[in-house]
C-alpha cells in the first residue's frame, strides 16, 4: 500500500536526477528526439577562465527536430574520453543551451589536471534525454582550449559523502547529497559507520574527492584521512576553512509540555536525515502541547517551534508542507528548563490515532510530520441529506433566518477522522460555476444566512422576488486531496427586501414628484447628499410599475405603504442599509474650499442640488510662505453633523504642482472624507501658474452626486 507521503520521497528523489546519478535504461535512436550538431563552442574554441562569479560560458546545440526531449552536457577531460562533468541544460533541462560559471569550469579544469596558470584542453558534447534513457550516438565532441588563471580552485558547486561506511555506500551513484548552506559551506545530517569522504560529483569520471583528517581539517591526500567514529552525526564541510565539524545526534525524543524529563516517545535514527518513532498512539487526553529535544555533542538542544513563545495553535492540518511543522534549534538555558517555550500542538483529529513521527533533519528545511500509514485518497460523501433534492425555500430579510445544509459521512475508513468538509454551491448542475463556499470544519452541517443565500441566488441571475435553482454538493478534503459529492437541486425564491437600487421623491424633495436615484454602495447599502423640507417623501425601489416604499423611523428604515412625513428644512447625507434595516441622517452645515495652512483662507461653496456645492468666480490667495514663493495646496471641509471632515484625495499630493489643468473627474482630485484637523495633511493642488497669485480667478465644484463612481473636485481656471 502506498503511504500517506510516498509521494514526498519520490520529489525529492528526482531532484537529484540531473545532478546525480546518470544510469539511464536503453535509448531508442530516433524515437523521441536527438542532438544532431553542436553550435557553440565551436570546434578548437579559446577561452581565458576568470575566477568571478560574473563570467560565464553558454553551450549551445541543435534543437532536437523530432519530440520535445530534455537535455545534458557532457564534458570530458583533456584525453577527450575519461568524463569530468554532466549537467542538465537551462530551464530544467528544457532548453537548447547550458550557461556554466567560469568558477566552475575551473573545477572541471582542475580536475582534468589542468593546474593553475596552465593551458590545457576539454571536449563537450550534448545529449537528448528522454524518458529515463540517455542518447547514446552522441554528436562528435568539440574541443575547447581553457587558460587557467593564477587562482587555486575554489569549493565545489556541490557536495557529495560517499565510502563503506557511508549510508549510500562505496558506490559513487548511490553518494548522498550535502546541501550548500553558505558560499562553500555544506551540512547534513546523516550515519557514519566506517570510512567515508567526500566528492563534487556522484557519477562515474573524474571527480575531486577529499578526506577528513585526525584534527578535522579538509585534505585531498587519502593517506591522511582519519577514521570517524561510528555514530548519527550533524556534519558540516566548510572549504573557507578547510574543516569538518562532526557533532554527534543522540536520543531524540517527543516531549510533552510540562514535563522536561519523560519523554513520550523516543525516536530512533531511520537514514537519510530522518527519526523516526511508529506504532505511536497520540494522546487524546491530557496536555496536546508537544516539542523534541535532542543531545547534540553531549549538550541538549530543543528542536521545537521556530516560534520561541509559550503559546501554540492548532494548526489546522497535518499537511507537511505547512510551515507550521518546521522546527527551529533552540540551546540558550531559559528554552531548555522551560518545557513551554518553542511548542508545536497537535491537531485535533489525531489524538488516539497511531502513526509515526517523523523528524527530518535537512539543512534545506528541518521539520516534523505525522505519518498514517494510508492511502491519500479523500473519502468522498455520498448521501446529502438536508435541504431534499429539488427542496424550495422562500428567503426572508428577518435576523437570524438561516438554512442549514447537512449530509451523510462517508463510510468507515483510516482516513475519516482527519476529512473535513466544505460546501459548494454551483449555478449549474455540471458544477462548472461555483457560487458559493462555505467551511465545516469536520462537522457534517454547516448553516447558511438567508442573506448569504440571497446574494448567491442574485448571482445566479434570479430576479428579485422570483426563484432559481442552485446546486450543492459537498467536497472533501484530506490534506490536500479533495473529493467531491453529486449535486442536488435546490430552488431558492429571492426576497423582495433588499432592491437593486433605491430613489427618493416627494413634495419635501429638491425632485418633486420625479425621483432622485441613491448611490449604491453595496448589496442593500445606499447613500445619497440632498436637500430636504417640510412635506412628504419616500424611499422607492423603482420608478414605475410595482413600487415599494420605505421611510425612516429614528435609526431604522422600514418599508411602509404610505409615505412618511420630514419636518425640517436643510442638506442631508442620508444612509440607508436595507439589508440591516439602519438608517443615518446627518445635517450637511457650511462646505468650504480652504487654502494651505490657513483659516482665514477660506471660499464657502453653495449648495445647487444633486449633491453638487459650487463656488464661481472666487480669487483664493495663494501668494502666502513667501519663502516659497506662494503655496498651492488647498482642502475642502464640510461640516456633518457639526463636525468638520476634510475632504481631499491623499496626504502627499505627489511632489511637483501640475502644469495643465486636470479633467473633470481626474483621480487625483477624487474625494475621501478625512477625520483630520491638520492644516498641512490630505490636500489637492492648483496648477503652478497659480502659485503666489492673488488674483487670478477659478470656479471650484464638489460633486457628491449619486450618479458619479467616485466624488471629485473640479477647478476651473478662469486666468
Amino acid at each position: 500500500m502506498k503511504k500517506i507521503f510516498n509521494s514526498i520521497s519520490v520529489l525529492l528523489a528526482l531532484a537529484f536526477v540531473w545532478t546525480g546519478c546518470t544510469q539511464y535504461t536503453e535509448y531508442e535512436a530516433g524515437s523521441t528526439g536527438r542532438v544532431e550538431a553542436l553550435l557553440y563552442p565551436s570546434d578548437g574554441f579559446e577561452l581565458d577562465l576568470i575566477n568571478n562569479d560574473n563570467a560565464k560560458l553558454a553551450f549551445e546545440w541543435e534543437a532536437s527536430k523530432t519530440g520535445s526531449p530534455l537535455y545534458e552536457v557532457i564534458i570530458y577531460g583533456s584525453d577527450g574520453t575519461t568524463e569530468v562533468g554532466r549537467f542538465e541544460s537551462d530551464d530544467n533541462g528544457t532548453r537548447n543551451m547550458l550557461t556554466l560559471k567560469h568558477k566552475t569550469l575551473i573545477e572541471l579544469a582542475d580536475i582534468a589536471g589542468i593546474v593553475p596558470d596552465a593551458t590545457g584542453d576539454l571536449y563537450w558534447t550534448a545529449a537528448a534525454v528522454n524518458g529515463g534513457s540517455v542518447q547514446t550516438d552522441l554528436p562528435a565532441v568539440h574541443k575547447f582550449t581553457v587558460t587557467r588563471d593564477a587562482s587555486v580552485v575554489g569549493f565545489p558547486t556541490e557536495l557529495y559523502i560517499t565510502g563503506e561506511g557511508s549510508e549510500g555506500g562505496a558506490d559513487i551513484t548511490a553518494a548522498v547529497a550535502l546541501t550548500m548552506t553558505g558560499d562553500g559551506v555544506y551540512e547534513i545530517y546523516t550515519e557514519i559507520k566506517g570510512p567515508v569522504s567526500f566528492v563534487n560529483r556522484n557519477a562515474e569520471g573524474s571527480k575531486r574527492t577529499f578526506y577528513i583528517t585526525e584534527d578535522n581539517r579538509l585534505t585531498t591526500d587519502a593517506s591522511l584521512s582519519a577514521s570517524v567514529a561510528d555514530g548519527v552525526y550533524r556534519t558540516k564541510v566548510d572549504f573557507n576553512t578547510s574543516t569538518v565539524t562532526l557533532v554527534p545526534i543522540s536520543d531524540v525524543a517527543l516531549y510533552r509540555a510540562g514535563n522536561n524529563d519523560t519523554p513520550l516517545a523516543v525516536l530512533s535514527y531511520a537514514g537519510s536525515g530522518l527519526w523516526k518513532a511508529e506504532n505511536y498512539t497520540i494522546p487524546s487526553d491530557g496536555d496536546d502541547r508537544y516539542r523534541f529535544k535532542a543531545v547534540a555533542g553531549g549538550n541538549t538542544e530543543v528542536w521545537g517551534s521556530a516560534n520561541t513563545d509559550r503559546d501554540a495553535q492548532d494548526p489546522g492540518t497535518i499537511d507537511p508542507s505547512n510551515t507550521y511543522f518546521n522546527i527551529g534549534i533552540h540551546t540558550d538555558q531559559d528554552g531548555l528548563n522551560d518545557s513551554y517555550r518553542s511548542i508545536f500542538k497537535f491537531h485535533s483529529p489525531l489524538k488516539g490515532l497511531s502513526c509515526t513521527v517523523v523528524v527530518s533533519m535537512s539543512p534545506e528545511r528541518t521539520y516534523h510530520y505525522f505519518d498514517l500509514g494510508f492511502e491519500l485518497v479523500a473519502p468522498a460523501v455520498g448521501t446529502l441529506v438536508s435541504p431534499a433534492a429539488d427542496a424550495s425555500v422562500a428567503l426572508e430579510s428577518i435576523d437570524g433566518a438561516k438554512e442549514t445544509f447537512s449530509w451523510e459521512k462517508p463510510a468507515d475508513c483510516p482516513q475519516l477522522p482527519l476529512t473535513s468538509y466544505t460546501l459548494k454551491i454551483y449555478k449549474d448542475a455540471a458544477g462548472s460555476e461555483e457560487l458559493g463556499s462555505f467551511d465545516a470544519g469536520y462537522n457534517t452541517s454547516v448553516d447558511v444566512t438567508h442573506m448569504q443565500l440571497e446574494a448567491i441566488a442574485t448571482a445566479a441571475g434570479a430576479a428579485a422576488g422570483a426563484e432559481g435553482t442552485v446546486y450543492w454538493g459537498v467536497q472533501s478534503k484530506l490534506i490536500s486531496v479533495t473529493a467531491m459529492s453529486p449535486l442536488q437541486a435546490l430552488n431558492i425564491t429571492r426576497m423582495k427586501g433588499i432592491p437593486d437600487q433605491l430613489y427618493i421623491t416627494g413634495a419635501a424633495t429638491e425632485f418633486g414628484s420625479g425621483y432622485g436615484q441613491f448611490k449604491k454602495l453595496g448589496v442593500g447599502e445606499f447613500e445619497i447628499f440632498t436637500r430636504l423640507s417640510s412635506g412628504s417623501y419616500a424611499f422607492t425601489d423603482a420608478t414605475s410599475g410595482e413600487i415599494r416604499k420605505y421611510v425612516i423611523n429614528g435609526d431604522s428604515v422600514e418599508e411602509s405603504a404610505s409615505e412618511g412625513n420630514w419636518n425640517e428644512e436643510s442638506i442631508y447625507r442620508i444612509t440607508v442599509n436595507i439589508r440591516e434595516k439602519t438608517a443615518k441622517v446627518e445635517k450637511i452645515g457650511r462646505v468650504y474650499m480652504q487654502v494651505a495652512a490657513y483659516k482665514d483662507n477660506t471660499h464657502d461653496l453653495s449648495y445647487s442640488g444633486n449633491g453638487i456645492w459650487e463656488a464661481k468666480e472666487i480669487i483664493p490667495d495663494f501668494t502666502r510662505e513667501a519663502s516659497w514663493n506662494g503655496d498651492t495646496r488647498f482642502f475642502v471641509k464640510m461640516d456633518i453633523d457639526g463636525k468638520e471632515w476634510k475632504l481631499a484625495n491623499q496626504k502627499d499630493f505627489g511632489g511637483a504642482d501640475p502644469t495643465t489643468a486636470a479633467p473633470e473627474r481626474s483621480p487625483e482630485y477624487s474625494v475621501k472624507f478625512w477625520d483630520d484637523s491638520s492644516d498641512w495633511d490630505y490636500h489637492y493642488k492648483v496648477i503652478q501658474a497659480y502659485r503666489g497669485q492673488n488674483t487670478k480667478r477659478l470656479n471650484i465644484k464638489l460633486n457628491c452626486s449619486p450618479q458619479e463612481e467616485s466624488y471629485y473636485v473640479y477647478l476651473e481656471y478662469l486666468d
